[in-house]
């Protein structure tokens, strides 16, 4: 683990002092959802060892500063620290496990998370979607844009460096999806908007997904360096001059993102589009299995 700056020292030592009620109001409300504690005033001896398991984890690096950040903000993900109120899956299709391996590998190397797939639900796969996707709760938007600048350069359009406020389809976990494996949006789809696509009542890519997907893509078939020294290209999306429609993702209730993989740059290029845009002939949405 490498040295922690004076700052992240803080972070990490707050708990003890200002941000320790916080954190143990957090605690104490995952225990009742729970039902491991009854309503009670005070810190139980449960919730101080709870609180140290967090410290000891973070001192050892078995939890990042950021997952403390987001863990002071959400009583659902004290019940993980606590290993309990969790659904558990068991996999045993052959080719599931071999996909929840690759993603393991995948955030283990680019994130650093070490994913539990016994908590991913697998939704049954259907003939002709065949990458799956995973896309973990501990994963923000922000945190996928930066790590993704690893192996590409970020283009973003001023609306979401504005305080666009993101409004995903899935549900607040881990989970993942199956998409198709193609270089192009779903043909039946181009130049529909996103309200013409949501009104079909279909489940389409998040921007999230989008991302991950394509890092996903370089990692495990060509360089996690950069995507321009991708040897297949036939395999990412989005490289030529289609650009997927992230509908599966609101923008302040007016826009769905854009996105595509611009190769002459080495650059993913995100914008949006109004809800009711359907003009563009290149611009599509892709269908998932969730």
């Amino acid at each position: 683990m490498k040295d922690l700056t004076p700052e992240e020292i803080e972070l990490i030592e707050a708990w003890r002092n200002e941000d320790a009620s916080r954190l143990l109001l957090s605690v104490e409300e995952a225990l009742k959802e729970m039902e491991l504690e009854k309503a009670s005033p005070k810190p139980t001896r449960e919730t101080g060892e709870i609180l140290q398991k967090i410290f000891d984890d973070i001192k050892s690096g078995e939890m990042t500063v950021a997952q403390f950040e987001k863990l002071l903000k959400s009583p659902q993900q004290i019940a993980k620290i606590l290993g309990s109120g969790k659904n558990k899956y068991t996999h045993t299709d052959p080719f599931v496990i071999q996909k929840l391996a690759e993603w393991r590998k995948f955030y283990k190397f680019y994130f650093g998370l070490d994913l539990d797939v016994s908590e991913i639900r697998v939704p049954e796969k259907v003939v002709g979607f065949d990458q799956l996707v995973v896309v973990s709760d501990w994963m923000s938007f922000t945190d996928i844009v930066a790590i993704s600048k690893i192996f590409s350069n970020i283009e973003i359009n001023d609306f979401f460096m504005k305080g666009a406020r993101s409004v995903s389809d899935r549900a607040d976990e881990s989970y993942a999806v199956w998409a198709r494996q193609s270089s192009v949006p779903d043909a039946d789809l181009m130049g529909q908007s996103a309200d013409d696509v949501r009104s079909m009542g279909i489940d389409v890519m998040t921007i999230e997904e989008w991302i991950l997907l394509e890092m996903f893509l370089v990692f495990a078939y060509g360089r996690p360096a950069a995507v321009s020294l991708f040897s297949d290209l036939n395999r990412l999306m989005d490289i030529g001059d289609t650009w997927t429609l992230a509908a599966g993702t609101v923008l302040n209730k007016t826009a769905s993102p854009a996105i595509r993989c611009n190769l002459n740059s080495n650059t993913i290029n995100i914008s949006y589009a109004a809800l009711t845009f359907a003009s563009n002939p290149n611009l599509g949405a892709r269908r998932v299995i969730t």
